[in-house]
């Protein structure tokens, strides 16, 4: 498949660079400063190009740009299609919040428009196109393109799963929650251990097993510790040892306490506590 990708960020190059990997090819790429599309097709072997121009034929546009600037630049890439571009058989976003209707420009012109959201963090490039290998991706697409997308994914090595567009938000919220508000509470973990001398690395299997219990049979089931069994006096004892050691995120810690002892169906035991805390 020939593919233009559009903004040549962390999350868009990962993904090109496991596309090329797959045997796809980079046609060019685009981007609104001309250094960031030659930096990028410099390591993709593709054409640089910028919003501007008109672009070489393909036969997907992924549009790897902020949520806020992918309206924007459907409305400019309709533009370059009024101009002569040819249209690709398909247009996709990445974001997993943003609906497929930011694109809706382009179906003027013929083109199928969907959102290809991988599920995986991508710190950069180089890391980030090994991680989706496995990863699950949430697709969202027009009537008749859902097919050939998800084969994209699989080529990439990612199995991929239907979201439907009104649903985005939820399922992004749900991401969230699970990849950044976990290290919020990695934060308080080391500032708590880093006051005792005592390396991170140590939580790592525990942290495992946690995530694969939640994985596997329910992250309720999967409750353990001192709330879920209703020790007031063991959560007490950690409230002070924080208080002690890593104050500022004692608010943290009392706020998660509350909201596993109401997860837990152990509210009454633990509202006072929480109370004294919070006050």
């Amino acid at each position: 498949m020939r593919i233009t990708l559009i903004g040549p960020g962390r999350a868009g190059l990962s993904i090109a660079y496991a596309a090329k990997k797959a045997g796809h090819e980079i046609v060019t790429v685009v981007a609104r400063r001309p250094d960031a599309a030659r930096n990028g097709a410099r390591k993709l072997d593709a054409v640089a190009s910028v919003l501007d121009r008109q672009l070489a034929p393909s036969d997907l546009w992924i549009v790897a740009t902020r949520d806020d600037a992918i309206a924007s630049v459907a409305e400019t890439l309709a533009e370059r299609l009024g101009e002569g571009t040819d249209s690709p058989k398909t247009a996709i976003h990445l974001s997993g919040l943003s609906s497929i209707e930011t694109l809706a420009p382009l179906r003027e012109f013929g083109v199928l428009i969907g959102s290809v959201h991988p599920l995986q963090t991508m710190p950069n490039p180089e890391v980030g196109h090994v991680r989706l290998h496995g990863a699950w991706f949430g697709i969202t697409a027009d009537p008749g393109s859902y097919d050939n997308l998800a084969a994209f994914v699989q080529s990439l090595g990612g199995r991929p799963f239907v979201i439907a567009d009104e649903a985005k938000p939820t399922y992004h919220a749900a991401a969230a929650a699970a990849a950044n508000f976990t290290l919020v509470n990695m934060v308080v973990a080391q500032d708590l251990l880093d006051a005792v001398d005592v390396p991170i690395k140590v939580l790592g299997p525990l942290m495992e097993a946690i995530v694969a219990n939640a994985v596997e049979i329910g992250p309720r089931a999967a409750l353990t510790g001192p709330v879920a069994r209703g020790d007031v006096d063991t959560v007490a004892a950690q409230i002070l040892a924080v208080a002690e050691h890593a104050p500022a995120m004692l608010g943290i810690f009392v706020s998660n306490v509350a909201s596993l002892a109401r997860i837990a169906g152990r509210w009454d035991q633990f509202a006072d506590l929480v109370d004294e805390h919070t006050s």
